[in-house]
């Protein structure tokens, strides 16, 4: 949805919505003094349409279709790790109707956060997290985009930590407290090789040039 503003000096609102038949619908209002008064109604079409259809429908619902859609676009580490987020993190909004959730309440998850001791950085991943979630539900359920305004923390060099690099004597020390051979040989690879652990977990023995 968006507003212009006309030759005229008043304002348009102009939204696509998804019809029955899977077609996108285009609806045009002209007329506003203010872009304000535009950007309302948009958000109160959207709102009556949303509570006609998805009312009962909760945020931990919500969650659930957006990770379905992820499903295969994004790997197990990448999906245990958002579920992970959203039980930790989004318990505030797990019980609460989609409808309901007003910008303030995503506000509040990100102030949250910065009372945590977690680094800046993931404290960005599940803020992004949050507003990916919320930008499912307004592209496919016609919900309205509470996370829009949400704003990341600025990250400065300073928040930049440097990482301990192991030596092959730090590696050996570690190793040599590892009985099971498999995960022996996984950890060996991980180290050698610079692998993630995901695109460790995917390879495939045909990947391997003999």
């Amino acid at each position: 949805m968006a507003a212009y503003k006309e030759k005229s000096g008043t304002w348009m609102s102009k939204m696509n919505s998804r019809g029955e038949n899977g077609k996108i619908i285009s609806k045009t209002r002209r007329g506003f003094a203010k872009k304000r008064d535009a950007l309302d109604y948009e958000d109160e079409v959207r709102r009556s349409k949303v509570e006609l259809i998805n009312t009962s429908m909760k945020f931990s619902e919500l969650f659930d279709e957006y990770m379905k859609n992820k499903k295969g676009s994004i790997v197990e580490i990448t999906e245990n790790e958002y579920r992970r987020m959203n039980k930790q993190y989004f318990t505030k909004l797990a019980n609460k109707k989609v409808v309901r959730l007003t910008p303030k309440d995503l506000l509040i998850i990100r102030n949250d956060l910065l009372q945590l001791e977690l680094s800046k950085s993931y404290k960005n991943k599940i803020i992004k997290l949050l507003k990916s979630i919320s930008k499912f539900g307004y592209n496919f359920y016609d919900f309205k985009d509470n996370a829009k305004q949400l704003k990341l923390i600025p990250v400065n060099s300073d928040d930049i930590k440097d990482y301990t690099i192991w030596t092959p004597e730090d590696f050996n020390l570690f190793i040599g407290y590892v009985d099971n051979m498999i995960c022996r040989a996984f950890f060996t690879f991980l180290y050698h090789t610079g692998a993630r652990l995901g695109e460790a977990k995917a390879l495939l023995v045909s990947d391997i040039s003999k």
